[in-house]
């Protein structure tokens, strides 16, 4: 789960710099948690940190145990927990490396940079918190605009959708879950959902491979099952539609799917919309400018992506696609699609996108602008642990060209230390070296800061309107 961008981060610095690890204990209100939260893990966007909440030191040895790169094909007593922990620590992760080996998160943690040094310089705050919400508002998103019923949510026998100007956040895709004609849930297809749904298939995905591990077929068959029914048991939860309407909106539109594949494909879905450069998205805009119905709406979300906002448009309109142009194709070729969703979901993402004139798809033009925010990245950093930090961006990054969180193993990749329910600090097998306690209160001031500027209702979006002037600004203009 994602903390509320800045929420509650003042809590835990002070709490350390106190020296007052119980403020660090179960109670979410402290800490400032999402609401949707089931209060697990968070991972706080300000400091790019990771808390467990679920364990504390108590049960220290047996989360790195977990996340160790080892685990036995024998089911022992505390094999469940194991799993169950392993999971809940890549969960959070994810979030981690989609904040820092993606486009969209290079992006993320420069405006948020840049916001720091203009309050430290005491020059330009303003412009660079409005240009900074551009993100944060699209993880607020969610928490502001989400409204339920609480009915169970597989219940629901139509999704449907509508594109809105929402005056805070600006251009945005509902999507209702409708039983028998009434809207029992309506979602706002927020940077959050994108995010989530990743993290929650890689969760899924540890359970799945480590359940295969097993030797023993009746092991094997009762620890999938068990995955299987949480899987379940997420997706009928109203409180928790930000993980899931993303993946209910693939696993209705793509029943051939089971748990684990449509898990592989929202992972390439989210990493495919995360990763997208700015030719990607502006020719993408295009497509989805002539595919609204009102003309209006079309233009603003178009625009909005033009600077690279609204992704999570990109989510959506991907699966349609894919639903749509599977259902127009000859029996043979959607035979052979099929088999590519199953077997390699990011080559199908990209080869529908193809289908419909998509042009500029250049995996070396994204890899270019990363390298050129990952270069310009140093020149950002505030304390000497973020320089640490990012500059494992790029190695981690080439990790996943291998897979998924969950099918690499957390031990292949550079990981900042992460907090257990207590205060208490655990250590991932292949650790950064860095003090994470110290690294956090080194980031107190400037996030305190940070927080009064685009907390709460300040956390809006500025956007263009047809007819507004259109002023170009360059993404590089800070590069010296």
């Amino acid at each position: 789960m994602l903390r509320s961008e800045f929420q509650g981060v003042c809590s835990l610095f002070l709490a350390l710099s106190k020296g007052n690890k119980e403020i660090l204990s179960m109670g979410g209100e402290v800490t400032g948690f999402m609401k949707i939260s089931d209060k697990n893990g968070v991972f706080d966007f300000t400091a790019n940190m990771v808390e467990i909440k679920k364990y504390n030191t108590s049960a220290r040895n047996l989360i790195e145990r977990a996340i160790s790169g080892v685990f036995e094909e024998t089911e022992q007593p505390e094999s469940k927990v194991l799993r169950t922990m392993k999971s809940l620590v890549i969960h959070e992760y994810v979030h981690f490396l989609d904040l820092t080996t993606t486009l969209w998160g290079m992006e993320y943690i420069a405006r948020k940079n840049l916001l720091a040094k203009a309050i430290v310089d005491d020059c330009e705050i303003h412009a660079r918190k409005d240009v900074s919400l551009i993100n944060v508002s699209e993880l607020h998103a969610h928490e502001q605009l989400v409204q339920t019923n609480g009915v169970g949510l597989l219940k629901t026998t139509l999704m449907n959708h509508a594109v809105v100007v929402d005056e805070r956040f600006g251009p945005i895709i509902f999507i209702y879950y409708n039983v028998e004609g009434e809207v029992i849930q309506s979602v706002p297809l927020s940077m959050m959902a994108v995010l989530e749904a990743n993290a929650y298939a890689c969760e899924i995905l540890s359970r799945i491979y480590d359940a295969e591990r097993l030797v023993d077929p009746v092991a094997r068959a009762i620890a999938l099952q068990e995955a299987e029914d949480d899987f379940e048991l997420i997706l009928d939860d109203p409180d928790q539609s930000v993980y899931t309407v993303l993946i209910s909106l693939a696993k209705l539109h793509f029943p051939l799917l089971d748990t684990k594949q449509l898990m592989l494909l929202m992972n390439a879905l989210v990493k495919f919309t995360l990763d997208l450069n700015s030719f990607e998205m502006s020719e993408m805009a295009n497509y989805v400018q002539r595919s609204i119905e009102s003309k209006y709406a079309g233009e603003v979300i178009s625009d909005d992506m033009r600077r690279g906002a609204s992704r999570a448009v990109i989510a959506f309109k991907t699966i349609l696609i894919m639903h749509g142009w599977r259902n127009t194709i000859g029996s043979h070729a959607r035979s052979q699609l099929d088999q590519l969703l199953k077997q390699n979901p990011q080559l199908a993402i990209e080869h529908c996108w193809r289908s419909i004139g998509m042009t500029t798809l250049s995996k070396e033009l994204t890899d270019y602008e990363f390298d050129v925010h990952y270069r310009n990245m140093y020149s950002l950093c505030l304390f000497e642990e973020e320089f640490k930090l990012y500059a494992e961006s790029k190695f981690n990054r080439a990790v996943l060209s291998f897979g998924n969180v969950a099918s690499v193993g957390l031990d292949k990749f550079k990981l900042m230390d992460f907090f257990l329910e207590d205060g208490g600090v655990a250590c991932p097998p292949n650790r950064i070296d860095i003090d994470v306690e110290e690294y956090l209160l080194s980031y107190a001031s400037i996030s305190v800061d940070i927080d009064k500027l685009c907390h709460g209702d300040g956390a809006t979006k500025f956007y263009r309107l047809p007819g507004d002037p259109i002023v170009y600004s360059s993404p590089f203009d800070h590069i010296d």
